[in-house]
């Protein structure tokens, strides 16, 4: 159909291709990483506290994942406009976007997550019935939702960072950090499912995400845009 087009061995450039293949690698990564993040702590419930506790812990990580699935369809549509700045070397209008992403994901964060602090003990026991709400505290959906909520506040508050990354083609730093925090994820979930059952889950999903998603790769592209972390 378009005569100026040809695809043929000739044309192919073993560099480019090897950077496909570097970001195709670093991404699959990722995705990887947060499957393991997300979905790995049902296999720890059902393995050592029983299959039927997967649903009172779901019930609240659910919640905490729409939230999630909110604020992303705020912040992947930055993804080009960083892949555009990047390629025309504008540091100054990268950063005036990562702020501007940044904020607008903290407001919705804040809004939608002080409604869930403050409604979501009730809303659970409305939504699927009260028992998912009673009973000890380390075994009940709203203690899962409100530790969750704590430790994936920073990570959709800094998603306007993970599309710089994209866009800068610097996704290497965000697969490293995905990677050791889904081991950390592990690691931890299975240390504490027996003392503190679903809470001790959910912790253990928690404290790797502040660390990594609050500290560590803020503080990487601050330096890298040239701006403070604490700005």
């Amino acid at each position: 159909l378009e005569p100026n087009w040809s695809v043929r061995l000739r044309h192919r450039r073993r560099a480019r291709l090897g950077e496909i293949m570097r970001y195709g690698g670093q991404t699959t990564v990722i995705n990887i990483s947060g499957a393991v993040i997300e979905k790995l702590d049902a296999v720890v419930i059902a393995t050592v506290l029983g299959a039927r506790m997967v649903t009172v812990y779901v019930i609240g990580q659910s919640l905490v994942t729409y939230l999630g699935q909110g604020v992303s369809s705020i912040t992947l549509a930055l993804t080009p406009f960083f892949a555009d700045l990047h390629a025309k070397d504008d540091a100054d209008r990268s950063r005036w976007l990562i702020l501007a992403g940044t904020r607008a994901a903290s407001l919705v964060t804040g809004v939608i997550a002080g409604g869930l602090l403050a409604f979501g003990t009730p809303f659970i026991a409305r939504w699927v019935g009260p028992h998912y709400v009673q009973g000890p505290r380390y075994l009940r959906s709203d203690t899962v939702l409100l530790v969750l909520l704590a430790g994936f506040v920073p990570r959709l508050i800094q998603g306007a960072l993970h599309q710089y990354l994209f866009g800068a083609n610097k996704q290497w730093y965000l697969s490293r950090a995905f990677l050791l925090e889904g081991i950390a994820n592990l690691l931890l979930s299975l240390s504490l499912v027996k003392p503190l059952g679903l809470a001790g889950v959910a912790i253990g999903s928690a404290v790797p995400s502040v660390i990594s998603q609050g500290w560590f790769i803020p503080r990487f592209v601050a330096r890298d845009i040239g701006m403070s972390y604490y700005r």
